[in-house]
């Protein structure tokens, strides 16, 4: 028995509901369940909202705990992201975001209002940037390492944007931080000599940017025109894509 281990945000979570368009019945497949590749099961802990440090911990543990894991795939979320000790999952991007969309705004109501509520009394700033990049490159490196010594293939690849939000001075310091981090170049060397497999190396290159042209929200890849997440023939665009670009399944 082999068993495909995937994770990721709401682009990846089996129990994914739109917000924006709560009747609609989303159970369609996702992208896990449509990957082929040489395993007997798959298993998908993935949690709409969630960031890195829900992400790579739930999966060392996982891994930690069964053996007959063949493959990891990964579904990066935004490297803003995080957790508060109870549980929510905060996104900075939304919560500094001026966005003029009062339908999308509304929808998403009472949940915005708590993560303005977090940016508040937290935010997004220089020092909590570094802290939060150092905090998952560490991270990522330990799931890594822990897939190569036991021979786990690991993939990953960056859906959502790597940092964007309207503080653009913070997410320039927050690339150059990412890329001069001395944990990204020993990613970077493992990633070079074919050790282990990210799609859109080095992430700061995300898929987002090019799903914006190969995944307009006006050809049914996209939910809607006010909701982004993948439709059902999205998910299934996302499963081709990574059978396509994936050298190690």
């Amino acid at each position: 028995m082999s068993k495909l281990l995937a994770s990721g945000c709401s682009w990846t979570d089996p129990s994914f509901k739109t917000d924006i368009h709560p009747l609609m019945d989303c159970s369609w497949p996702k992208w896990p369940e449509l990957v082929l590749g040489d395993w007997d099961e798959v298993v998908n802990l993935a949690r709409s909202g969630a960031g890195l440090d829900y992400m790579i911990p739930t999966l060392i543990e996982y891994i930690m705990m069964h053996d007959d894991v063949s493959h990891i795939i990964l579904q990066f979320s935004s490297w803003y992201r995080w957790k508060t000790p109870e549980g929510f999952f905060q996104n900075p991007t939304l919560a500094i975001s001026k966005s003029s969309d009062g339908i999308v705004r509304d929808k998403l109501r009472p949940t915005l209002s708590k993560m303005i509520e977090i940016e508040n009394f937290f935010p997004t700033t220089h020092r909590s940037i570094h802290i939060r990049l150092n905090n998952y490159l560490i991270l990522l490196n330990a799931l890594v390492e822990l897939c190569l010594y036991k021979n786990i293939k690991f993939i990953g690849w960056q859906g959502l944007q790597f940092a964007k939000s309207r503080k653009k001075d913070i997410d320039r310091v927050a690339y150059k931080e990412f890329v001069n981090h001395k944990l990204f170049h020993k990613l970077d060397k493992l990633y070079n000599s074919g050790k282990v497999d990210f799609l859109n190396w080095p992430l700061v290159d995300t898929m987002a940017d090019c799903m914006e042209t190969i995944l307009p929200k006006d050809n049914g890849f996209r939910i809607s025109n006010y909701d982004s997440h993948p439709s059902k023939i999205g998910q299934k665009f996302i499963a081709d894509w990574i059978n396509q670009n994936a050298t190690t399944i």
